[in-house]
């Protein structure tokens, strides 16, 4: 597989991926890889769409700290238009920075009225800044969340949208930090 690759032959890693997936259909890692490969060949909604199949399959506890509430519908390619919807913590930190820029493209194409993020206590106040989101709830304290119409894993979200590379947003920074927050950070010299 790793030859096919290096030389430059996806599709037959693809097959590759397809016959591993279907030898070991039960095997957690195989599927993943799987996915991951599908996504890095640029066939994002396809690779998301293996994911979210694997994932399914799983215990919410392996996907995120915070147990999203019951109250409230999953969303899975529902009209937004005046809506709310809550993309929903999970996974690491750069997983939820990356997944970010959802947020624009909901309220932006899908045309959300209310976007909120819950995110892991270090990225509040940089959400908080980047003003992509209407509101910005901490992961700890989401246990009573409400007053949205749905919500949302961020690895779920390409799986659903009509999503190729060019269409993610071309705003760059996406992020922007709080005016208090230094712009450079000083130089240490070494002696």
């Amino acid at each position: 597989m790793l030859k096919a690759l290096r030389w430059y032959q996806p599709e037959e890693a693809d097959a590759w991926w397809e016959q591993c997936s279907q030898r070991l259909h039960s095997d957690h890692l195989t599927r993943l890889y799987r996915a991951l490969h599908t996504i890095s060949r640029g066939k994002l909604r396809e690779g998301f769409r293996l994911r979210e199949a694997m994932m399914a399959t799983m215990s919410r506890n392996r996907r995120t700290t915070m147990e999203p509430p019951r109250d409230i519908p999953e969303w899975t390619r529902q009209p937004l238009k005046e809506k709310s919807i809550a993309i929903w913590s999970e996974f690491g930190l750069g997983d939820e920075i990356f997944f970010m820029r959802f947020a624009r493209i909901f309220r932006e194409e899908s045309g959300a009225a209310r976007v909120v993020l819950v995110c892991h206590a270090p990225l509040v106040e940089l959400y908080e800044a980047s003003g992509e989101a209407d509101q910005v709830v901490d992961s700890a304290n989401a246990a009573n969340f409400s007053g949205v119409d749905y919500w949302v894993f961020p690895h779920a979200i390409p799986a659903h949208l009509p999503l190729d590379l060019e269409s993610l947003p071309s705003t760059v920074p996406y992020l922007r930090t709080a005016e208090h927050v230094p712009s450079k950070l000083p130089i240490v010299e070494k002696n």
